[in-house]
């Protein structure tokens, strides 16, 4: 977090933070572990609150503080964090370090029987990112291919608008997935 922090200010201001927050007592990153992982992930306590304050890198760092220092999360529970952590940092326009995060997001064994298709989206994600449009209508194509849940294939929205809004950034990219 630390190193994220000083690529974007000086050093003056992170030496002003830490004087600030030891003399108020700051205890902001443990309160985040103090929660349970639902809680953190899923509800405006946790990391969402920041993020919609547009505060995406913040957001990521603190996601990404979480899964380093909550020892009990599982390997299904860090893949979500992950995930979200290369949302935010995609957003941020920060493609670099949003890719190592998607890669951690895939599922580690193939998932040939399941509904929702985890991996396809994600490698989507990173073919968006990659500008790699060959990959990406692949990945949607995989995408497709199980039968739709309740007449919906998650996660297509977000795919489709990946290759509609293929020359714009991942925000807006995203953002455009909910009016499609």
């Amino acid at each position: 977090m630390i190193k994220s922090f000083t690529n974007r200010y000086n050093i003056t201001s992170l030496i002003f933070l830490i004087l600030l927050c030891t003399n108020l007592g700051c205890n902001i990153n443990s309160e985040y572990l103090q929660m349970d992982f639902d809680t953190f992930d899923q509800s405006d306590k946790g990391w969402r609150h920041i993020r919609f304050l547009d505060n995406y890198q913040e957001a990521a760092d603190i996601i990404i503080y979480y899964i380093d220092n909550k020892k009990e999360l599982n390997e299904y529970q860090k893949m979500v964090l992950n995930h979200h952590a290369g949302q935010m940092l995609a957003s941020n326009n920060n493609y670099f370090e949003a890719l190592k995060h998607f890669k951690k997001a895939l599922y580690s064994v193939p998932e040939s029987n399941k509904q929702i298709k985890w991996n396809a989206y994600v490698n989507a994600t990173i073919a968006f990112l990659d500008k790699d449009m060959p990959k990406l209508l692949k990945y949607k194509k995989e995408l497709e291919t199980p039968p739709p849940v309740d007449g919906y294939y998650p996660n297509l929205p977000f795919v489709n608008s990946f290759i509609i809004n293929f020359n714009k950034t991942y925000k807006e990219a995203y953002e455009r997935a909910f009016n499609l």
